[in-house]
């Protein structure tokens, strides 16, 4: 596998997980198939320890695409606000008129324990969205685009309905880009009765301001909560953590196991650009995400044995 110094580009983290090559060994080790896959998280410099795999916690140890799943992965596509890419639903219809999104996941999905993700799993994780204010799960009143019914059709069937009275264009975008996490795992983190809580919150009037109160409460609940261990949707879980390092190992439950190359994935700790930079130059990373970089510096980069630089569409002007 090529060392990707994909300093000029975001790539999926769907994507990266699955990357291999047959010609080259990665660059932590081991054979290109099975071996050990060696990145840096760049949403979030800085590895703490002592954080819960939690995707809500600033400091969490989960991994989009790695270990947490979205609904569905977002594209940014220059025309279609709602482009996304099958991640824990494998297809969804949109209304035509944009009222509503109906969700079919994954047939075969599966978290890391071995139990089958299903609908309340979607469910669950829509009302944790709403208690951190999601664009499309949000109670706020008057906000655009927000969903105003979340029903289970059946064990892999859910739709969303949007609230006709303050319509977005980007709906489907908003419940898509929704992380799911395990009912069985995190359905201690809200009350049993945060369903009646949401519906009164979309209300007027004293009891909504109330209800709505008690979500926001409940956000700074579900931002520490830490499950006892990783029980992860994605193609990895995770197996420990130190300050230098996460290390994530393939989760064999995983839908599209078959075409994940390697077994392990390391994260690497980091505390600015220099240090990412030097990570690279010296052939210590197979991916490195987006990472800003002198021309000089890049030009070390691409000097490292098997570097190679990925170009794309970047928003960054």
């Amino acid at each position: 596998m090529k060392r990707l110094a994909a300093v000029v580009a975001l790539l999926g983290l769907a994507t990266a997980t699955a990357c291999s090559s047959t010609d080259n060994k990665p660059a932590g080790g081991g054979s290109a198939s099975g071996g050990l896959f060696t990145t840096i998280d760049v949403n979030r410099p800085g590895i703490d320890a002592s954080a819960p795999a939690n995707p809500y916690n600033p400091k969490g140890n989960a991994f989009p695409g790695y270990t947490t799943m979205k609904i569905g992965w977002v594209v940014n596509h220059l025309t279609d606000p709602n482009k996304a890419l099958p991640g824990m639903a494998a297809s969804w219809e949109i209304e035509p008129d944009n009222s509503a999104i109906t969700l079919k996941l994954q047939p075969n999905a599966k978290w890391s324990d071995g139990k089958p993700v299903t609908a309340e799993d979607v469910k669950l994780s829509i009302a944790l969205a709403y208690t951190q204010g999601s664009t499309a799960f949000a109670v706020t009143p008057g906000a655009a685009g927000a969903a105003a019914e979340v029903t289970v059709v059946d064990d892999k069937t859910i739709k969303i309905t949007q609230d006709p009275a303050n319509p977005s264009p980007k709906f489907a975008r908003g419940v898509l880009d929704t992380t799911v996490l395990p009912s069985h795992v995190w359905s201690s983190a809200v009350p049993a009765t945060i369903w009646d809580t949401i519906k009164t919150a979309r209300g007027d009037g004293p009891e909504a301001e109330k209800a709505r109160e008690e979500i926001t409460a409940l956000g700074q609940k579900v931002i520490a909560f830490a499950p006892p261990k990783d029980v992860a949707g994605g193609p990895f879980v995770l197996e420990r953590v130190n300050p230098g390092e996460a290390l994530l190992v393939k989760n064999k439950h995983f839908f599209n196991a078959a075409n994940v190359a390697p077994s392990q994935v390391k994260f690497l700790n980091y505390t600015g650009n220099e240090q990412i930079w030097n990570y690279l130059t010296q052939g210590k990373l197979d991916h490195s995400g987006f990472v800003a970089a002198p021309t000089d510096v890049m030009n070390r980069i691409k000097a490292a044995p098997g570097s190679e630089v990925i170009k794309g569409y970047s928003p960054w002007p």
